[in-house]
């Protein structure tokens, strides 16, 4: 259990729940999934380009966003660090020198569940920087030339950021319910929702157990996990695999990202995308 744990793929989750949170604004915005700045792998986890520019986004955590929008992930277990910020912060200076962006249309967004109070008291003390919650859950970094948030996933309000607030592997069973009642009718959304489900079924195997009615998206996945639908399991799974993988290739996913996502071999993911 453990080492399956230890190779779920947040940051795919993290993607899927971003584009989420920002499916009514998905028209208007550019999504770099694992940008890369240089040749060498060096990559930010997630850039949003803003389309048009002075285009207003309702969402607490993006209505500080400029043009080009910085954001980084810390799973559940990782640690956001000190040398974590600094990491970040040279990203946006070198997306500046090689993009020859002008400083002021970058901002940074760091996203963990949890405080962090090791990085926010280096940001008040030796960076003698201004650190304000300005809503639950999202602390305001005054002090820079960039506008830097730090995002605490946990404390998110559930009316308004279910998708990044419960993205988590402590889900209680009736968090559950919650989830399944805003993915209910959204069909447009159903491959960010089969990846998204795809990490948190994995992280949260025990509160699965005790949920009675589930969506189609992952049903098979639990029903599996308590032993059940052995005989079609196969078939199945190459269904549901068949359909992910096509659902991500019209989206323009790299294979990569696929392979990632869905942790397939690089082999059967070819298999599938010719098969389609």
């Amino acid at each position: 259990m453990k080492n399956e744990k230890d190779n779920i793929t947040w940051h795919t989750g993290f993607i899927s729940a971003i584009h989420l949170e920002l499916a009514d604004y998905r028209d208007y915005l550019e999504f770099h999934t694992e940008y890369q700045l240089t040749t060498e792998p060096l990559k930010i986890d997630c850039v949003i380009i803003k389309k048009p520019k002075d285009l207003i986004i309702q969402k607490n955590f993006a209505r500080f966003f400029r043009e080009i929008n910085i954001l980084e992930y810390k799973n559940p277990s990782d640690y956001l660090s000190v040398e974590d910020f600094y990491k970040v912060y040279a990203y946006a200076c070198l997306y500046i020198s090689l993009n020859k962006t002008p400083v002021n249309n970058i901002t940074i967004s760091l996203i963990r569940s949890g405080f962090s109070n090791k990085l926010i008291k280096h940001l008040k003390e030796t960076r003698e920087y201004t650190v304000e919650e300005k809503s639950p859950g999202i602390y305001t970094v005054s002090g820079d030339i960039f506008p830097i948030q730090i995002i605490d996933s946990k404390k998110l309000s559930l009316e308004e950021n279910i998708w990044l607030k419960d993205l988590t592997n402590n889900l209680e069973a009736s968090e559950w319910q919650n989830i399944l009642n805003e993915a209910n009718g959204r069909k447009e959304d159903k491959t960010w929702l089969n990846v998204y489900f795809n990490i948190i079924t994995r992280a949260n195997k025990e509160s699965l157990k005790e949920i009675e009615s589930m969506s189609e998206w992952y049903i098979v996945d639990v029903l599996e996990e308590m032993g059940a639908l052995e005989d079609v399991k196969a078939r199945n799974e190459e269904r549901r695999n068949r359909e992910i993988v096509q659902n991500m290739v019209n989206l323009g996913l790299p294979k990569e990202t696929i392979i990632s996502a869905t942790q397939l071999s690089p082999e059967k993911v070819e298999a599938l995308i010719e098969a389609n």
